[in-house]
């Protein structure tokens, strides 16, 4: 099948949400045509908490709680029960703990995994292709304007906002700050000057408790590009085998949630060589030329690593008929879990797009056109010795 099957046969799971039955029937499919490609592949089952909607109204509730026990009752108690609230999404967004997390249903998800082919295992390291297949909730706060606003206020920062996550995590943190300062005796200002923000959380916990199933028939579109790209790369690095890079692919679920599938796969690969691995998440690629993620992350954006985004722009300087460039994203991508787990890692897709429409051909073959080339710089670079991951 070509890229256009690949999204469309994908797409044709109509809401195929974490968790769900949908995302299920299109794990195996994506399984039984990778197989079909001459490929192993098997069915990683994971059991997660996916409702990040719910998640996060339950962490703007325990903040509001906590402001209206400061302002009503003790400050040291409200205060405690803002900085739990503060410290608990923080260490969800970041996939480190999951906490109020817990209190929402539990799922089952698949990730689908292709290793290798045995004549590769001697190869001196890997390369991890993934993707992640399901799509993201509907509400209001996804709609197409919402989105372009969003989009719109993220290029006045020049793509440094704090996306609607980071509003959450700011407008807690300035809570708690208040309530630190009543506490320690700043006096009675810190009350009238937590209103605005605790109106901000009453109108995230309704936005966040709106999310639903997709409704729409052409809503699994973007994600199908990023799983048709994947798939297309581990076609042409079948066909023309990297010197020194055996290729694994993992299309990973509960991506929207955010990123549990790949973090669950990461989880797994403890005793791997880190600085032997590679990590290449490919990201929806529906419309415009082609962007690599320099920095990842909520409220702190953490650099990906130096080498692989150096390679990025040393294709994109040779290359400047791909118009690649490099982009700052506030929501945790695939490569996120593998780059907090030393593992070099980078995403690569397209800007982000208000819309659902059905991607575009030459964005793909953009998309594919940059990873190859990075994929033939790493090649390169393991025979000499491929930096370490380090943080920075």
């Amino acid at each position: 099948m070509d890229r256009g099957e690949i999204v469309r046969g994908l797409a044709g799971f109509r809401g195929r949400a974490a968790g769900s039955d949908a995302e299920r029937r299109a794990a195996i499919w994506l399984r039984d045509s990778v197989r079909s490609r001459g490929r192993a592949a098997e069915l990683q089952a994971l059991w997660v908490h996916p409702r990040w909607g719910m998640t996060y109204a339950w962490h703007a509730t325990l903040a509001l709680a906590g402001t209206l026990v400061a302002a009503t009752a003790d400050e040291g108690i409200g205060f405690a029960l803002l900085a739990l609230a503060l410290v608990s999404l923080l260490a969800d967004l970041w996939g480190r703990a999951h906490l109020l997390r817990r209190l929402t249903p539990r799922r089952a998800t698949q990730n689908v995994v292709s290793t290798p082919p045995p004549g590769a295992a001697s190869k001196p390291a890997r390369l991890v292709i993934m993707a992640s297949y399901d799509i993201p909730p509907s509400g209001l706060i996804l709609r197409h304007t919402p989105r372009r606003w969003a989009l719109a206020i993220e290029g006045l920062f020049g793509g440094h906002g704090p996306g609607m996550a980071g509003v959450l995590v700011g407008s807690i943190t300035v809570l708690c700050a208040l309530a630190a300062a009543g506490v320690a005796g700043a006096g009675a200002w810190t009350r009238p000057a937590s209103l605005p923000f605790a109106v901000i959380l009453v109108v995230a916990v309704f936005l966040l408790l709106d999310l639903g199933p997709a409704r729409r028939s052409d809503a699994g579109m973007a994600d199908a590009s990023a799983v048709a790209v994947a798939l297309a790369l581990v076609d042409a690095l079948t066909a023309a085998p990297p010197l020194q890079l055996a290729v694994e692919l993992v299309l990973s679920g509960a991506g929207h949630s955010p990123a549990l599938g790949a973090r669950a796969w990461v989880r797994s690969q403890r005793g791997a060589a880190r600085e032997r691995t590679v990590v290449l998440n490919v990201a929806p690629a529906t419309a415009g030329p082609p962007r690599f993620t320099t920095r990842e992350g909520v409220g702190f954006a953490i650099r990906f690593h130096a080498q692989l985004v150096g390679f990025c722009r040393r294709v994109a300087s040779e290359e400047p008929r791909l118009g690649a460039r490099g982009r700052v994203s506030r929501f945790p991508s695939g490569a996120l879990p593998a780059r907090l787990a030393g593992f070099p890692a980078i995403t690569i897709g397209t800007a982000p797009s208000p819309a659902t429409l059905e991607p575009s051909e030459a964005a793909m073959r953009g998309v594919l056109e940059l990873g190859l080339a990075l994929v033939d710089l790493v090649d390169e670079a393991v025979g000499q010795q491929l930096a370490p991951a380090g943080r920075g």
